[in-house]
């Protein structure tokens, strides 16, 4: 930890008078960062999320935290999410969900209160630890080089001290931290990876993580040339910023490797990886919804534009067909032929993963909104029409989900569908149809 001064400094030396964010949890690492930045001189404030997930603990770890930022001097800024409800209507772990409302909220804090870097006490361990994590889901190549030192104004000055480092640190300071209990569950990739791979490797090898950080350092220059190799092919085909010809795309020898760098900078699953190869030597238009963007295929260009996370869904407009890739858990949309669709001999054209609409009933512009006292809609797979407060109670679904606004209406005030749930039958796919609209989707 005697390093972390001068390196700090180091990787702040292109910036003229930095204001420092630090992220802190109350945890041991977290706590030690807090003390190590004060020792810098440097101004900084203290931001703190209470995600409301372990009622009394957590509120006693944002007390900390706020008398930790106290003593040091520094201004103390705490956000409280209510997150157990918003992850209801995410489809998305809660961990992920974490990582997301705090980042998005640190660049909040950046743009209004003059910050211009953000410390994070990600860790040698976390690092390691990384590795595995996305190993394990089938990450490309950028995920198997672990954590970056930096990316963007987001700083890791501990990235290469250990856990036992920073606990001495902490013992030597008299640094009071709290310990998640969370921690210690195998529920959480992270924490199985922690207590249940890393011992087996320490006991075949003493040195493994020394061996592993090669391992990593080698993974990186290797990233570093094939990104070389990606952006010279991405410069070759592009039309203007974020825009490529799909045509010169579709024949580049390089293709594997736009099509994982692209999936990565949307943030969609890398397991989309050889649908999306399909998807650029076709001619079909298709969108992919990830958690930071959306990568438009249509005509002979291929796009991408970031997701707007801050939209108000509830005054949600959708003007054309593509726009329907903006709806919360839409994933990809595209348009097929009916030649193209197997499934109309199921009374309900169930799936887990699909809704398939006739494009030609669809009268734009559509709008998401809430349910309102009386709607009703046709059920399609079902006779007659059902009141959509009693499909609500079918579902179980609490009051909170109720208010969501998952109603998608058409111009004419006909209910389309309720969002991943249901389709009304009049909107549904039949023989006569010309063009079908596939929505895929997180059910």
């Amino acid at each position: 930890m005697r390093h972390f001064t001068p390196h700090l400094l180091n990787l702040l030396a292109p910036c003229t008078a930095p204001k420092l964010l630090v992220a802190c949890s109350g945890g041991l690492d977290s706590m030690v960062l807090l003390h190590a930045t004060a020792q810098t001189q440097i101004p900084f404030g203290v931001a703190h999320c209470n995600y409301q997930l372990r009622g009394t603990e957590s509120d006693a770890d944002e007390a900390l935290v706020e008398s930790a930022s106290q003593a040091k001097g520094a201004p103390f800024h705490c956000v409280r999410f209510d997150t157990k409800a918003i992850n209801k209507h995410k489809n998305t772990g809660i961990q992920e969900l974490a990582r997301d409302l705090r980042y998005s909220w640190f660049a909040q804090l950046c743009e209004e209160q003059g910050y211009t870097h953000v410390l994070t006490a990600h860790h040698r361990n976390d690092h390691i630890e990384t590795f595995f994590i996305n190993a394990l889901r089938g990450s490309g190549l950028r995920g198997l080089t672990g954590i970056p030192q930096q990316m963007g104004n987001i700083i890791r000055p501990l990235l290469e001290v250990s856990k036992t480092e920073l606990t001495q640190y902490a013992q030597e300071q008299g640094i009071q931290w709290r310990e998640d209990a969370s921690n210690s569950s195998l529920h959480y990739t992270r924490n199985w990876v922690r207590h249940s791979i890393t011992p087996i490797l320490a006991a075949r090898d003493a040195n493994w993580e020394k061996k592993l950080l090669v391992t990593l350092s080698n993974l990186q220059q290797t990233e570093t040339w094939i990104r070389r190799v990606v952006d010279a092919a991405l410069d070759a085909t592009q039309l203007e910023p974020k825009v490529w010809n799909r045509g010169m795309i579709a024949g580049q020898p390089a293709l594997p490797l736009i099509c994982l760098h692209w999936l990565e900078e949307i943030a969609l699953n890398s397991a989309r990886l050889e649908e999306l190869q399909q998807a650029c030597v076709s001619t079909e238009s298709l969108y992919f919804k990830g958690h930071r963007g959306i990568l438009a295929l249509s005509g002979n260009k291929i796009f991408i534009r970031p997701l707007d996370t801050q939209q108000d869904h509830k005054t949600l407009l959708i003007h054309h067909w593509e726009e329907l890739v903006l709806l919360p858990g839409v994933e990809e949309v595209g348009l097929i032929t009916p030649a193209e669709v197997d499934f109309l001999a199921k009374p309900d054209q169930s799936s887990a993963a699909f809704c398939w609409i006739d494009l030609d009933t669809l009268d734009f512009p559509l709008r998401l909104e809430t349910y309102k006292e009386g709607d009703r809609f046709y059920p399609l797979g079902m006779r007659g029409s059902k009141r959509i407060s009693d499909y609500f109670n079918e579902l179980k679904f609490t009051d909170v989900e109720k208010q969501q606004p998952i109603i998608l209406r058409s111009a004419k005030n006909n209910i389309i569908w309720i969002l991943c749930k249901r389709l009304d039958r009049r909107f549904a796919v039949t023989n006569t149809t010309k063009q079908v609209l596939r929505l895929r989707h997180l059910k």
